[in-house]
């Protein structure tokens, strides 16, 4: 799937390619559509933040830092799975060596 990131000062834009475009895509099109919507939340939860007046931001300052910490975890694991369930798929690890010997190849 090939995917364009643009990056400028003031902009970024995110092109992924999904073809061709029929039912059989749904789900990576639903996948998309996740990390857009978690994108599209961690950049409107930063602008609200930046938007809160000074005299107040102090008061959420360590809510906010801890809470965009537990993002940034979250995503760090889901990128490691991510890059995992590429592997799996491709062949190059086995689900038997990461504790789900259950759903080991046949």
């Amino acid at each position: 799937m090939p995917t364009r990131v643009n990056l400028s000062q003031n902009e970024a834009s995110i092109v992924i390619a999904i073809e061709p475009l029929e039912d059989s895509n749904a789900v990576e099109l639903g996948r998309v559509k996740t990390i857009v919507s978690i994108l599209e939340n961690w950049i409107e939860a930063n602008a609200s933040f930046d938007a809160i007046p000074d005299d107040k931001k102090m008061g959420r300052a360590k809510a906010f830092m801890a809470q965009d910490l537990k993002v940034q975890i979250a995503l760090a694991e889901l990128h490691k799975q991510s890059d995992l369930l590429t592997k799996i798929a491709d062949g190059s690890q086995r689900i038997e060596d990461h504790g789900l010997p259950e759903f080991q190849d046949d």
